[in-house]
């Protein structure tokens, strides 16, 4: 009993050590974690409903490398401070609006796979510090291995992860929603090398072909949807007032038609699309004596209706 309680002590004090800062909710707190030979890659995105500190604080619960952070407007710096439970991070945002803010890392951390007999083991666990409305922990084995297919043993925990697989790459998806605040949840699997005469792990072979396409749709909505609506989140209005413009004139839109269908001077025009075009949102080519312009990335895209719902918005909320 003594032991037991000596036990919660600890992680409660590892909690207290780990969060000396509070931000606003998260809305989505996405981790994709990639096991290779030497390290364990992870990349990760944050989304915060108001971010409301001057800094952005995210812990590691391993040792770090190759640590690279960035938001909508390019890369921060940081600073690192080694911690018991592992590291640190706090790093200054480029982006001035707190609002639906979002950051991404990635860094490498070696030793969080350990071997036994003929099997492997990953173990991470982080704490929950800032109130969570959704945790996704994507977990992507190296090729050539499948999860440990024994019955009566637990092969990987929480037990509610999803077994699916991306190329010749099985992976375990598991979605908290709600994560208690302060609860340290341990994220395990075994792993192991399979055969393909092994038939033993044929099952599984199964289950990840018929898991592909469930998959793949995960990765999409990850790498183009989300990305798509972090930059629409931090657009301006007269920003998106020249997306618009670009987007009815479709690809033979110039210049000079933005500044008819937004009624813009032309100096200011010329200043809104040189910082989107540094930014990556728009591209300019010579066309005359004007230039033409078109939308670099068709996910950031405005819906037709999108901006008549921010002009009834402002209407009818008032400001505090």
């Amino acid at each position: 009993m003594k032991r037991l309680f000596f036990q919660a002590g600890m992680v409660l004090l590892l909690f207290l050590m780990a969060a000396p800062v509070y931000a606003s909710q998260i809305t989505n707190h996405d981790m994709t974690i990639t096991i290779g030979d030497d390290s364990t890659q992870f990349d990760i995105s944050v989304n915060y409903r108001e971010l409301t500190t001057n800094k952005v604080y995210y812990a590691a619960y391993s040792r770090i490398t190759n640590l690279k952070v960035h938001d909508s407007l390019g890369t921060l710096v940081c600073d690192t401070e080694t911690k018991p439970y592992g590291v640190e991070i706090a790093c200054t945002p480029l982006d001035k609006n707190r609002k639906n803010y979002t950051v991404a890392l990635s860094y490498d951390s070696p030793n969080l796979v350990s071997k036994s007999a003929d099997a492997k083991t990953f173990a991470y666990t982080p704490s929950v510090r800032e109130p969570t409305q959704v945790l996704t922990v994507l977990l992507i084995l190296p090729e050539g291995y499948g999860i440990v297919q024994d019955k009566g043993f637990e092969s990987y925990y929480p037990q509610n992860g999803v077994v699916g697989g991306t190329g010749r790459k099985a992976t375990i998806l598991w979605v908290l929603n709600n994560p208690a605040l302060g609860k340290a949840t341990p994220f395990n699997v075994y792993f192991e090398e399979i055969s393909i005469g092994d038939n033993t792990v044929l099952p599984l072979a199964i289950v990840l072909f018929a898991a592909i396409i469930f998959s793949a749709v995960v990765f999409y909505r990850r790498t183009h949807v989300k990305k798509g609506k972090m930059v629409l989140s931090v657009l301006k209005g007269d920003e998106r007032s020249i997306l618009e413009a670009i987007q009815e004139k479709g690809e033979n839109c110039r210049q000079r038609d933005i500044v008819k269908i937004t009624d813009f001077s032309k100096a200011r025009i010329s200043r809104i699309l040189e910082d989107m075009e540094k930014r990556g949102i728009i591209e300019r080519t010579r066309a005359g004596r004007t230039n033409r312009v078109r939308i670099k990335d068709t996910t950031l895209k405005i819906p037709k209706n999108e901006k008549n719902k921010e002009e009834k918005e402002k209407k009818t909320i008032p400001f505090s």
